[in-house]
């Protein structure tokens, strides 16, 4: 099992006077600031940082400012923790796992661009997460998103659909039960794939089977002619030129994407020398600098202001054009990698071929020999009890994991989330639904309540369905995040039951993150508020909570606002000296 840890969050604006700043708690960590102050914001923002494109028109207002995003983590897997980078800009994203060198992925931006099927593979990996969905009759690997889904709430539809706060699983076949069944540790989620797999084989098994017993029925009379070997001769010398022909291509194209590379490589070189080349002009500017060396102030002519700005302007030109080129290099090598991909898997295929022909010794000296109806019958029913061993073994096989009782694992699995369903319920003070299709976790899609009541039967569900995760060693754990917890008409007396659930789920390495509105004394607070975030701190959760304030709960739309201190400015640097890894 590998278990996520967020240590800290830095977002900063390309011109570094703009910088927001937190670390987190290993326990409790608190959200909170005006409505609309840019709570959601940061929550949805952790996500972009790991990859993830959901909440990118979200975000709009954020990334239009052409923001640098890190995120420190720790990864721990059978006790070993790891601390792990994560620095996205734009398209862009760079992973810098501790004890290896850094990871850059460019292109990330769409879910279906071919970077970010490499990113998907490698984050997969890294987070131990495989679940296997089937769409269109295939079976792959689950959206990023889906690896969040169970520890992440969000304000627009988490507190009203429960499988829909991030990602979109409408177009996956029986994708509620596979969900499920992954998180709560049913079988082997593996199993459907390879039970896929198999049914496959056997249809073409038995496809290969009936096209014999159909050839041995249109054709009584069977006889290999003269014309049948020259074909096979001349369909060899093709096969060979053919071959020879997509190997030529393809050490071209292995010679032109190498070429990209390396074009690549020198542009980032060339990106981090104008980058400080920049540096070094912001801090030798006529009049207001002195020189580095003698530290005399520099002169402040017309001419020397002119040939700094001149300098300057030209500084950002070579930015803007060399970004622009590694956009185009990127887009190049990403088409030049899928069709270099395509071109080995066609190779391989074909030797494959190759590979058989010579295994099943079928030569032209040997189809010569096929004189006869009774030669090639009896091929053919050689060819037919071979195809059938195969077909009884895949019958075998699946017959096996047939009898595995996944309809009582279930029925285990949910009787357990029943019980911590039901003392979430009663710790809430909200009434449990009677009826089975709102208590069974395989047949619950919503709740018959409304208003307060929903919100905290919702609530119950979450965090019932977060805490039954715990039985499943194998299933991995990222921090618990909820956007939102009180909704705008929630009464006092509810508020404080809310806070004394969230307070007993304050557990020791169980990072929960939330987010909560809150006003300073000085600002006009909502009548049916009794205590400030501060109060509830201490109250609530002995003030061990790490409290994380946007715009000093004063401001709106104050996520990326302040100016950066020495700290934050030194991680800016590192930061970009990490982004800088080709």
């Amino acid at each position: 099992m590998v278990k996520v840890n967020y240590n800290s969050l830095l977002v900063f604006n390309s011109g570094k006077d703009k910088c927001f700043y937190t670390s987190f708690n290993k326990g409790v960590n608190i959200v909170y600031g005006r409505n609309t102050s840019g709570k959601s914001t940061l929550i949805q923002i952790i996500n972009y940082s790991m990859g993830i494109n959901d909440a990118r028109e979200n975000l709009s207002d954020v990334l239009s400012q052409d923001v640098v995003v890190r995120l420190t983590s720790t990864f721990t897997k059978d006790s070993i923790s790891r601390e792990v980078i994560f620095i996205r800009s734009d398209e862009s994203l760079i992973v810098q796992v501790e004890g290896e060198r850094a990871k850059r992925f460019d292109g990330i931006s769409g879910n279906t661009s071919y970077e970010y099927r490499k990113y998907k593979e490698f984050f997969s990996e890294l987070l131990g997460f495989d679940l296997y969905l089937e769409s269109k009759g295939n079976i792959s690997l689950a959206p990023l998103e889906a690896a969040f889904l169970p520890f992440y709430i969000s304000q627009s539809v988490g507190w009203v659909y429960l499988r829909e706060s991030i990602g979109n699983y409408r177009f996956y076949k029986n994708f509620k039960e596979d969900y499920l069944d992954y998180c709560l540790g049913i079988s082997n989620h593996l199993d459907r794939a390879k039970r896929y797999q198999l049914e496959e084989k056997k249809k073409e098994y038995l496809s290969e089977i009936k096209f014999i017993d159909g050839y041995n029925e249109q054709h009584p009379e069977l006889e290999i002619s003269k014309e049948i070997s020259e074909r096979f001769k001349s369909g060899a010398h093709e096969f060979i030129e053919s071959f020879n022909h997509k190997n030529t291509a393809l050490i071209a194209l292995e010679r032109e994407h190498i070429e990209l590379v390396n074009k690549k490589s020198a542009l980032l070189m060339r990106k981090s020398v104008i980058r400080k080349v920049h540096s070094a002009q912001n801090k030798q500017r006529p009049h207001l600098d002195s020189c580095p060396v003698c530290e005399q102030a520099l002169p402040s002519t017309l001419e020397a202001l002119y040939k700094y700005n001149q300098e300057l302007n030209d500084t950002l030109h070579q930015k803007s054009v060399v970004d622009e080129n590694l956009k185009k290099i990127q887009s190049s090598i990403n088409a030049k990698e899928k069709k270099l991909s395509e071109s080995r898997s066609e190779l391989v295929s074909k030797y494959k071929i190759l590979q058989k022909l010579k295994m099943l010794n079928i030569t032209f000296d040997t189809w010569i020999k096929y004189e006869s109806i009774r030669r090639l019958s009896e091929d053919l029913d050689l060819k037919r009890r071979q195809v059938q061993r195969k077909l009884d073994s895949v019958v075998g096989e699946l017959n096996v994991m047939g009898k595995g009782d996944v309809e009582q694992e279930r029925s285990n699995a949910s009787r357990l989330f029943l019980n911590i369903f039901k003392n979430n319920t009663k710790a809430l003070q909200a009434i449990m639904p009677t009826s089975s299709r709102y208590r069974d976790v395989y047949e619950i899609n919503s709740f018959p309540a409304q208003g307060v009541e929903l919100h905290k039967l919702i609530m119950a569900y979450h965090f019932s369905f977060w805490e039954s995760l715990k039985n499943n060693e194998k299933m991995h754990r990222l921090p618990f995040v909820l956007d939102a917890v009180f909704k705008e008409d929630i009464d006092e007396v509810s508020r404080k039951t809310i806070f004394e659930f969230l307070s007993s789920k304050n557990l020791p390495n169980e990072q929960i993150i939330f987010a909560v509105a809150d006003v300073k004394e000085n600002q006009p607070a909502p009548t049916s508020r009794a205590h400030f975030i501060e109060d509830v701190n201490k109250i609530y959760f002995s003030s061990s909570a790490k409290l994380i304030c946007i715009g000093n709960a004063e401001r709106q739309r104050a996520f990326l606002s302040e100016a950066p201190t020495e700290f934050e400015l030194a991680l800016i640097e590192d930061t970009l000296a990490i982004s800088e890894v080709y």
